[in-house]
């Protein structure tokens, strides 16, 4: 039945046919090409070494010195950390309502607070 159609109106399905394949190309002409989409990953990571430090001591002189230091900037909203010899690392997610434009602001206060906290942990402590 539709090779029939097709043989005996051969210019309304050739006009169809220029038809579909145009505006597939316009659609393909115009169709968003952003590949990377734009999303902002709100976590910080704090990485602290202290060589020759066993687990129970990064946790008790570096680690939660630095935790304390996170939380008092109001923008994090959850801390998760980990000791083990020789390394403290710690997670600090910002709140979700924070913009964009404003995370440069909150990592650089985040950065200044571990610089003043740098005379609470042993020497030996590498910078956070």
């Amino acid at each position: 039945m539709l090779p029939e159609f097709a043989v005996h109106h051969r210019l309304s399905v050739g006009f169809l046919a220029v038809t579909l394949c145009l505006a597939g190309l316009f659609s393909g002409w115009t169709i968003g090409r952003l590949e990377d989409p734009e999303f902002t990953i709100k976590t910080g990571v704090v990485l602290t070494f202290c060589p020759g430090a066993s687990a129970r001591e990064i946790e008790r002189n570096v680690t939660e010195h630095v935790e304390r230091a996170c939380r008092r900037l109001q923008e994090i909203e959850h801390l998760r950390s980990h000791s083990e010899p020789g390394l403290s690392l710690i997670y600090a997610d910002l709140k979700q309502d924070i913009p964009s434009s404003a995370l440069p602001a909150v990592w650089t206060d985040l950065r200044n607070k571990l610089s003043d906290l740098q005379g609470e942990l042993p020497p030996e402590a590498l910078p956070p």
